[in-house]
């Protein structure tokens, strides 16, 4: 009897917990019980996913069967491309992190989503919007085509004047010049969440943290110029 209570004890411990895998971008995992390997030594950097779940330590002792109430929990650390091809720049940025819950105790069910849902929440960055869906249509539609509008038509209207000799290239370089801002504001865009990117892991010590400076440089600057032309424009000084 002493044996078996033991061997219950030792079970309720051990059958019952939540198991850590840290995979790296080269493929190699480091695994765990306890909270200690986030302290390890011998963790993979920089780190791509990290996989939490409570199926693996159950099944090891119940003959591979998968306990009643359980969770898969992703978190992947991938960039996307510093310069995004995809025709669907309207879509959220790509990213395979998820949860997975199956439980016959809906009580369980709520209180890991709720947990899951909290922490997100409270980790998210100010930055997420540019991630979200029709963010680029947004920035497109009210900055990026405004901005565009308003300098190549300082631009032309200064190289091409009216009762000037090269007065035809007018319209010809209005349209080139919108199209090559629409082209530098994609590429731009893309920049931007490569560099902000979704997830962020401080223990990758994350090179794009200079590229974070030098864009919001770039963008206080473009701010304080547009601003004085046009209050230069309206006031006429």
């Amino acid at each position: 009897e002493e044996e078996f209570k033991k061997q219950n004890e030792f079970l309720k411990d051990d059958a019952f917990r939540i198991t850590v895998s840290i995979v790296g971008f080269d493929g190699q995992t480091t695994y765990g019980k306890t909270e200690q390997i986030f302290d390890s030594n011998n963790l993979p950097f920089p780190i791509r996913t990290i996989f939490f779940t409570n199926q693996n330590s159950f099944k090891r002792y119940a003959n591979e069967t998968l306990p009643p109430n359980r969770f898969l929990l992703w978190l992947h650390f991938d960039k996307p491309p510093l310069f995004d091809p995809s025709p669907v720049v309207s879509e959220p940025t790509p990213n395979a992190s998820k949860v997975e819950i199956s439980a016959e105790d809906v009580g369980y069910y709520r209180a890991v989503q709720k947990i899951v849902s909290s922490k997100i929440s409270s980790n998210r960055k100010w930055y997420s919007f540019l991630h979200e869906k029709f963010s680029y249509d947004i920035g497109l539609w009210f900055i990026a085509l405004p901005i565009a509008l308003y300098w190549v038509t300082i631009f032309s209207d200064a190289l091409f004047p009216p009762d000037g000799k090269l007065a035809s290239f007018h319209i010809a370089f209005f349209i080139y010049g919108l199209g090559l801002s629409l082209l530098i504001y994609r590429a731009l865009f893309s920049y931007i969440k490569w560099a902000f990117p979704l997830n962020i892991l401080e223990e990758n010590k994350d090179r794009a943290t200079r590229h974070r400076i030098i864009l919001g440089a770039i963008m206080f600057a473009l701010i304080v110029s547009g601003i004085k032309s046009v209050v230069g424009l309206v006031t006429g000084f």
